[in-house]
């Protein structure tokens, strides 16, 4: 019985962390920089670009001036191959910010946020298709 009480506080702890650092995915901004069409898919119209909006929450401020998103392709659950890095000009004290990325290519991506130090913030996985 305690070992599944302790198993369970575990997975609520550990979701209510994840949750709370989150990188979300929209196709539009509102004026209040808030996620606006929030497709669960994402598609790249057949010979264009598709821009997704990268929505970043975070539970504290960003405390740096510059932010780092790596963006990785998902080769399989336990691989990814490095693509390009883009970077952002923040304030230390936002919680809340965003970047619009422009994806070419139909594939699984995983998005990795890191601050001007190489600190971890929190990561996402996004997969974009084309639209035929």
């Amino acid at each position: 019985m305690k070992k599944s009480l302790l198993f369970i506080s575990i997975i609520l702890f550990n979701s209510t962390f994840l949750s709370a650092q989150v990188i979300d995915f929209c196709t539009a901004i509102t004026k209040e920089g808030h996620c606006e069409n929030h497709p669960k898919k994402f598609y790249i119209p057949v010979g264009e670009t598709a821009n997704v909006f990268a929505v970043v929450r975070l539970l504290d401020e960003v405390g740096v001036s510059k932010v780092e998103y790596k963006i990785y392709r998902e080769v399989s659950p336990d691989e990814d191959v490095y693509m390009t890095s883009l970077f952002q000009d923040v304030k230390p004290e936002m919680k809340t910010f965003w970047k619009k990325i422009a994806f070419t290519q139909e594939l699984a991506y995983k998005i990795y946020l890191y601050t001007d130090s190489g600190k971890l913030l929190t990561s996402a996985r996004i997969f974009v298709q084309v639209d035929y």
